[in-house]
């Protein structure tokens, strides 16, 4: 990784630290969930100087069930989210040209609510094998839709982890009918909101192998890798 202190690319990931990068002019960062297999997607940023964050600072679901279930894990780490991507621009040597939040699984959900609560100061999203961000549309991240990216693979179990409110329980069962005459059905809310990758959704979908399993998405030939890293590097 490149000297952070000196570097054009940056990711933040809150469950692991590989980095840390103050006077980075792309930064783009990685936040998983419960489980994560982890390339860095910054490596695909060719011909930027890249630092990577990867951010640890909050209580992690350890567990699919119960725990990754309960929201509260993602409402309790916002003030530290926050905290932390405002620090980035305090101590950061210089302005950030480019800098990107990536979330996996449940870290999407983190990102999604405090996104929600308490603004980011990010320049682009990505939502990768969400359970749901905690809202409705990427709008509600309170960021230029066009800049919230969203990937999901078909063969990615996390595409079945059911809605459990009454609100998205409701949108299914009309979503169900609407589909069995024909009228469409491609929105879909999950246990933490709406599928990110549905049109309703509003995200820029990223391109990734179908029959992926929930953590392939870092995998080294899968399309959704480079196309994280071109998003880090502001191309």
């Amino acid at each position: 990784m490149a000297d952070p202190d000196a570097s054009l690319d940056f990711k933040v990931k809150p469950d692991e630290l590989d980095g840390c990068g103050q006077s980075a002019q792309h930064i783009g960062g990685l936040i998983p969930g419960e489980t994560a297999k982890i390339t860095d997607p910054c490596s695909q940023a060719a011909g930027r100087t890249t630092s990577s964050i990867a951010w640890i600072g909050y209580d992690a679901p350890q567990n699919i069930v119960p725990e990754a279930a309960d929201d509260t894990y993602a409402k309790n780490a916002e003030d530290k989210l926050h905290g932390f991507e405002v620090g980035l621009h305090a101590t950061h040597d210089g302005n950030i040209a480019n800098n990107t939040i990536l979330g996996h699984s449940y870290g999407t959900t983190t990102i999604g609510y405090t996104m929600k609560d308490k603004g980011l100061p990010v320049d682009n999203v990505v939502l990768v094998g969400s359970p749901g961000a905690g809202v409705d549309t990427a709008r509600d991240l309170h960021i230029d839709p066009s800049h919230v990216y969203a990937a999901q693979s078909q063969g990615d179990p996390i595409g079945l982890a059911p809605a459990v409110d009454p609100g998205g329980l409701a949108d299914n069962a009309w979503d169900n009918m609407k589909s069995d005459f024909g009228f469409g059905g491609d929105d879909h809310h999950l246990i933490h909101g709406r599928q990110t990758t549905a049109p309703e959704f509003g995200a820029q979908i990223l391109p990734t192998d179908p029959n992926g399993g929930h953590s392939d998405y870092w995998n080294a030939n899968s399309p959704t890798l480079p196309a994280m890293g071109r998003i880090i590097a502001g191309k």
